[in-house]
């Protein structure tokens, strides 16, 4: 059946000349150890190296309001990732990939 979903969801729009040229969701979760915070990015590929991607992720990072927690993201994108490593996310061990895609950042 159809149940309700454990995650609070956020939607964030980047819009640049009028238009949305990209996007996050971001959403939050508890569990034993805390509460899990979790995003996805999106950019239009015209709109892509431009900055914008590390500006929407320091935008849902913003949204935890002060709440304890930490980080949990699937990367598909392997520049993406590189994004993300700058700014001090942690890969699984034996480093990202396709089939290894999660990320972790503890504040």
């Amino acid at each position: 059946g159809v149940r309700p979903s454990r995650i609070e969801d956020y939607v964030l729009a980047l819009i640049c000349d009028d238009k949305i040229v990209g996007g996050a969701t971001f959403g939050s979760y508890n569990e034993e150890q805390g509460t899990v915070f979790t995003f996805s990015v999106a950019i239009d590929s015209k709109y892509q190296g431009k900055g914008f991607g590390k500006q929407l992720v320091q935008a849902a990072m913003g949204q935890r309001y002060g709440v304890e927690g930490y980080f949990y993201v699937n990367v598909i994108n392997p520049n993406m990732a590189k994004l993300l490593e700058s700014m001090g996310f942690e890969e699984d061990l034996g480093g990202w990939s396709h089939d290894r895609p999660h990320m972790t950042y503890y504040p």
